[in-house]
């Protein structure tokens, strides 16, 4: 039997986020990435989908693949239809939250992973694709590295 390429799950409820995170420790175990490179792959996808479950009007959709181009390596995508992110420079800000929790998620997110994208307006959705690459090692961004 041969492993899926890719898997979607909806996120509206904190079990999803189990589910995601589940999801993306098998994948990144699958394809070989180390014990410490899986723990931020799991990170990662339960911080896009605990998001989803906490700051989306209806949750949203995280999509978990292998991908081959231009490295092997895990991507992890999550959209949602709104509300969106009216600030995102704001909103990478260590420690900035419209919640009350510590503010780490997204900013966090990019320093575990190799690439990071985001796209968001504000009352529109917001979509977010982070990459691990098999052969760029763990690596931890600083504090003072751009996001982008």
């Amino acid at each position: 039997m041969t492993s899926p390429r890719s898997f979607s799950l909806a996120v509206r409820t904190e079990s999803d986020v189990g589910a995601a995170i589940g999801v993306a420790r098998r994948f990144g175990t699958a394809l070989g990435f180390s014990d410490v490179a899986v723990n931020c792959i799991a990170t990662v996808a339960a911080e896009l989908a605990n998001n989803l479950w906490m700051h989306a009007d209806n949750g949203g959709r995280i999509r978990i693949a292998w991908v081959d181009v231009p490295h092997s390596g895990i991507e992890i995508s999550a959209i949602d239809d709104g509300p969106g992110i009216g600030d995102i420079e704001l909103a990478m800000t260590e420690g900035y939250s419209t919640t009350g929790t510590l503010g780490c998620g997204l900013s966090g997110v990019r320093r575990l992973i190799d690439t990071f994208d985001i796209v968001s307006r504000k009352g529109g959705s917001t979509f977010i694709v982070a990459r691990k690459w098999l052969t760029g090692g763990y690596r931890c961004r600083t504090h003072s590295e751009p996001w982008r």
